[in-house]
């Protein structure tokens, strides 16, 4: 079993130091707040670009290489799309 300073010893040397990883993740979720489409947006298109933020702030600020960061993003992002052709589909 892993102890808490383990997990994040390693974390760390994935995604950075979180402090820096929390000031990249909060500007663009700033940014993203700014937009004018955002007010509009549902829930789950807000909570995709925030998880977005948050897995591209990881490769920002730690191992660019990661590919579960990208694959997180695209998971996310299929979700979206499922649920907008779902929305399609059943309102013509």
């Amino acid at each position: 079993m892993h102890s808490v300073d383990d997990i994040l010893k390693e974390r760390q040397s994935r995604y950075g130091d979180f402090t820096d990883n929390a000031e990249v993740s909060q500007s663009l979720k700033d940014l993203f707040r700014d937009c004018p489409a955002w007010e509009t947006m549902p829930d789950f298109l807000r909570e995709a670009f925030d998880g977005f933020a948050l897995k591209a702030s990881r490769a920002l600020t730690g191992d660019p290489s990661y590919p579960d960061n990208y694959i997180d993003i695209i998971g996310n992002f299929t979700l979206v799309l499922e649920r907008l052709n779902d929305t399609t589909t059943r309102n013509p």
